[in-house]
């Protein structure tokens, strides 16, 4: 099974229960109203929460050096000074011809100690569930009809990061205050890394015949930056990779962004003499989307410069589904607008004047083509939206070799073509070589998760389940089957009735 975390979460919007493995393909499927996208909105969050990577949507909120910083150690007591000065004259007079010695105890203690105590993970937390969903205060996205009356997160690393971590963070609805907990008693520390620290920090300070340690200073810096290895390694998925979020509703943004950026700076300019308390506000979702369209995207259409493993997917769903290729043009005050230009025309078509299937895939082309690396995850609403059974299925094989180039994929649907592609090409991975046949990508078995949310009554909410593809049909189960009952009883039943009588 391939997986980077696991989320559990109580009491978060309609779920009542949920517990989700980050797989490379991840597909939350069920009927609408029953949590889909508030479990990858929170997936989103937390993973902007975290992001540290260079990219265009590093947390505004929460930047590299702020984050990191906060896990200063403070002042440093002369007994643990002089414990780092002692384990690093060691390794200074020895290591360099032999073994690394093991760290003090009383160090990895304090790692541990500051991790434990990080308060840092929570605030940005709570900021980025706030924005990302558009409220004053994530309390009220806890589910109403809870007895606890508190959203529950706990998330778990893998093991494979080299470090068992847990965060637990609380979201109360009924005035209570946040709580977050982060259990670190299973982090390991990367000798490599603890050698290339000494060495660094020794080297500007001391010549080479000099092997002493000298001074608090470095004592510090050392365990400062031994302390922020080992934060990035305990939360390695979300802190170094970027997460982006694709909304169901970016058809309606791509024909009308212009229109939502304008009205949104008239409203700037205003601010201070004007109140606007009727204006919803923008979630964060959206708001990213936005960014990412209107500034970020038009500026990188003019460099050439991207790795072509993921910018070709981009090139290959145009030829393969769009049929053209998707143009970013800068207009006199270099505000971008979006067309299409169809295979053999020598001009562009608006993208308001295109088929919704073209607008509905045109920004994901844009984000493959320009923005999403090996390793970051692509959340995607309703892929199937405006897109005819026949282009689902070639969409979902489009997808599968996005998901076999490293980037990691999130969706949410009701589409049963679209899930009936994807079990065929999971099926198809357990043919022979040779037999796979028109099969260009298949997918690994461990590689795709698909949770099925489910309404319940009593108490009212929905459950979360994980769901395996069925041998027999190469179906993933779904309730798409009790409405094709229902649509084929009635139908019976209205044949029966005009019969009456016919003979």
């Amino acid at each position: 099974m391939s997986s980077d975390y696991t989320i559990r979460i109580e009491d978060f919007g309609p779920i009542e229960e949920a517990t989700v493995d980050l797989r490379p393909l991840t597909i939350f499927i069920g009927p609408s109203n029953t949590g889909k996208s508030y479990f990858a909105g929170l997936m989103y969050a937390l993973h902007r929460s975290l992001d540290m990577t260079p990219g265009p949507l590093r947390s505004r909120f929460l930047s590299q050096q702020r984050q990191l910083r906060s896990l200063g150690v403070g002042e440093l007591s002369s007994e643990m000074a002089q414990e780092i000065e002692k384990w690093a004259s060691t390794y200074l007079n020895k290591e360099r011809k032999g073994q690394m010695p093991p760290l003090p105890a009383p160090i990895v203690e304090h790692v541990n100690g500051v991790l434990k105590d990080f308060q840092g993970l929570g605030d940005a937390l709570v900021t980025q569930v706030a924005r990302c969903f558009g409220v004053d205060d994530p309390k009220v996205l806890s589910r109403h009809s809870s007895r606890s009356s508190a959203a529950l997160l706990d998330l778990r690393i893998s093991e494979s990061y080299g470090a068992c971590t847990r965060f637990r963070a609380s979201l109360t609805n009924n005035g209570g205050d946040y709580s977050t907990e982060v259990d670190c008693s299973g982090l390991s520390f990367d000798a490599d890394l603890v050698r290339r620290l000494v060495e660094n920090l020794s080297h500007p300070f001391i010549e080479e015949y000099d092997t002493t340690w000298e001074g608090e200073f470095r004592s510090r810096d050392f365990l400062r930056e031994l302390t922020r290895h080992v934060f990035r390694r305990s939360f390695g998925p979300l802190v170094r990779r970027s997460a982006y979020y694709l909304p169901a509703d970016r058809t309606g943004v791509m024909h009308s962004h212009h229109v939502v950026v304008s009205a949104l700076v008239q409203r700037a300019s205003l601010a201070g003499i004007r109140r606007f308390d009727d204006v919803p506000m923008l979630s964060g979702v959206m708001a990213d989307f936005l960014d990412l369209l209107v500034s970020r995207i038009s500026q990188l259409e003019q460099r050439k410069t991207r790795s072509a493993k993921v910018k070709n997917l981009a090139t290959q769903m145009e030829r393969h589904i769009l049929e053209g290729s998707v143009r970013v043009n800068q207009g006199e005050v270099q505000y971008p607008s979006f067309a299409y230009r169809p295979m053999g025309w020598k001009k562009d078509v608006p993208l308001m004047r295109s088929s919704s299937m073209v607008s509905e895939l045109a920004p994901i082309v844009l984000y493959l083509r320009h923005i999403v690396e090996q390793g970051d995850v692509l959340i995607i609403e309703e892929p199937e939206s405006h897109l005819h059974p026949s282009k689902q299925a070639a969409f979902a094989r489009e997808l599968a070799q996005v998901v076999n180039a490293g980037v990691h994929v999130v969706i949410t649907t009701h589409s049963e073509w679209f899930l009936e592609q994807i079990g065929n090409l999971v099926r198809a991975s357990e043919l022979p070589p040779g037999k796979q046949g028109e099969f260009e990508q298949v997918l690994s078995p461990s590689d795709v998760g698909a949770w099925l949310f489910e309404s319940r009554e009593k108490p009212r909410g929905s459950v979360v389940k994980e769901v395996s593809l069925d041998p027999e049909t190469g179906l993933y189960p779904t309730d798409y089957g009790a409405v094709s009952d229902t649509l084929y009883n009635e139908s019976a039943t209205i044949y029966n009735e005009l019969h009456k009588g016919v003979q």
